[in-house]
This record gives structure tokens, sequence and C-alpha cells, in this order.
């Protein structure tokens, strides 16, 4: 039967596989890198790991002649360095190198990576299949990258819910999407109340210059919807008095149409904010893996596309400027 190879290559992206970037050092010293995800181990004793290389690659000739290379398994966060490996770039400008066995270039930041001797090279179809045995290897603890349905992806450790008991009548309500986005931003939100306090401030205040600094200048329209992100519906009263305090500027003659501008003293308070927000937020995922906390991120994005009405203008992009909050 005739084997489909688009098909085929789809079938294989069911597989999730580590993200790897194999380098070397050519026969001129320059130094040769790609990104490789058929990276495997071979043997524990001796230690024996195995790539493969696609026949066609420009790089064949450099890894067939080069007596060493090193395989660096990607972090988590290095998914541009993957990419910019699989391009046509100048893959190593920029990158501060370490070098190992007969100077061939170690990257930096990576999961693990292990510095090899070729022992030797077999044909595979279209591949040549390296096995090298490991001369050297670090092992730094970081989550790693992984490819799965032609996407990066991260690898997430599934909790272990043996002998969990079934949630009761009373637990139910405390158990759905809508009580725990609500507890948790309740809990943020009251340990930065004390530092609106101390620079006068109210929720609404706080609301206003946070969209403004997101957009500004903007229409009092607009930024009644950026605003209304955060459930509070703003009014003139709101903007006249921070206008008092010099923290906005405020043209126009009023209305929906009004230009509001974030002054000097607003961008001040506005960073200081910032500053105080993320160090609350820093505490409160200190339990939680940059896999995790990039995850999450993720899924609440969906969330809130997915939970938008039809009906409803998306306050987060503003067709006027182009705008996109994140």
């Amino acid at each position: 039967m005739a084997i489909d190879s688009q098909q085929f290559r789809s079938a294989l992206g069911s597989f999730a596989t580590g993200i790897t970037i194999v380098t070397t050092r050519d026969k001129v010293g320059r130094d040769v890198g790609l990104t490789v995800n058929s990276f495997n181990s071979v043997s524990l004793d001796p230690p024996m790991v195995l790539w493969s290389l696609a026949k066609k690659s420009q790089t064949r000739q450099a890894f067939l002649q080069a007596g060493y290379f090193a395989v660096h398994i990607l972090a988590a966060d290095q998914s541009e360095l993957a990419t910019r490996f699989a391009s046509r770039m100048d893959r190593f400008s920029g990158l501060v190198l370490e070098r190992g066995e007969k100077e061939i270039p170690l990257l930096q930041g990576c999961a693990a990576r292990f510095q090899c001797k070729t022992v030797s090279c077999y044909e595979g179809g279209d591949h040549d299949i390296f096995v090298g045995e490991v001369v050297s290897f670090e092992h730094f603890d970081r989550p790693t990258l992984v490819f799965l349905g032609g996407r990066y992806a991260v690898a997430v450790e599934k909790p272990d819910l043996s002998g969990q008991e079934t949630n009761t009548s009373s637990d139910l309500g405390r158990n759905t999407l809508g009580y725990l986005f609500a507890r948790t931003y309740y809990h943020l939100r009251v340990r930065l109340r004390p530092e609106l306090a101390r620079l006068n401030l109210t929720e609404a205040d706080s609301f206003i210059l946070a969209a403004l600094a997101l957009n500004s200048p903007c229409t009092a329209h607009e930024l009644a919807d950026l605003v209304g992100v955060s459930g509070y519906q703003m009014t003139q009263q709101d903007m006249m008095r921070l206008a008092q305090r010099n923290l906005i500027d405020l043209r126009g003659s009023g209305g929906a149409d009004q230009v509001v501008q974030l002054a000097d003293a607003g961008t001040k308070i506005v960073l200081n904010i910032a500053s105080v927000s993320a160090a609350i937020e820093s505490d409160a995922v200190t339990d939680l893996s940059y896999t995790e906390i990039e995850l999450l991120k993720q899924m609440l994005r969906k969330i809130i596309r997915r939970t938008k009405a039809p009906w409803q203008k998306d306050p987060l992009v503003l067709e006027s400027s182009g705008v996109e909050v994140r």
C-alpha cells in the first residue's frame, strides 16, 4: 500500500517529542547548528544517544566530518531559539556561547545538554542517523519544550487525583470556574488596596489609570469600554476627579468624544501600582512552575474569547487605534 507522506507526517505528529538544537564546528572553524526533534537515547552503558539529519541538509557535510557534536534539550521558554535554528538566518548571531570539546559551540539556558563523540553514522532512507557517545553532560532541571501536532507545546505534570473524595453538594459552588475566578481576583485586589489607599485612589481610579496606560490618548467612549472590562461603569465625575489631581488631561467640550490623556503624574502612579501588582502576582504564583503559569494564561485567554457575547463589542480591541490588549 502506498504511504501518503503528508498523512504519515501528520500521524507521527501525534507523538510528543522533545525539541533539541544540535551543534558542531565545521572543518574551517565555523559554528553549525540546527533544530532537531529526532533525538533519542541508545544506551546507558556506555552512554550513547542518536539523532537523524536529512541528507539534503546544508549542514550535513559539517556533521559528517566533525568528530564531536552537542545536543541541547531546550527549555520551555526557548521556542524562539528553536525557530531561529530552523530558519536560514544567521543562527548564532548575538548569542553568548560557551565552548566544549574541539571548540564546539554550547548554548545557554537549556534544560540539559550533552557533548558527544561521533562513533557511527548509518543510512536511514532520506536521513543519516548519527550515533554519539556522551563524553559529558549537564542537567539544569528546567521545564522542557516539546513538539506536538506540528506546534510547540509544554509538558505539564499530570496531577494525582487518586484518593480524592467526590464533591459534596456543599462543595459544588466552590468548584465552579466563576467562583474560583472571583475568589482569585478578590484576593489579588485586596492585597493591592493598602497601596491604593496610600496613593489616595479608589478602585475606579486605578481602573481608569490602568486603561489609559494601555491606550492614551483616547476618547471618553473608548476609555469607558476599556474600563468596562473590570465591571465598573466609568462616569464623567470619575474623570473630573482625576483631572483635578493632574493625573489625567481632558481636551474638548465633554461627552463621548472628549479626548483623555494620561498626564506625567498619572504615569508615575501607574508605574508604582504596576510594580506593586507584579510583586503581589509573583508571590501568588510561587508554587507554580513556569510551564503552569504560561499554560494558565493561555487557558484564561481562551475562556475570555469564548465567553464574550456575540453582540458584545470587544473592549480589549479598539478599532480606531488598532491597540490590542493581551
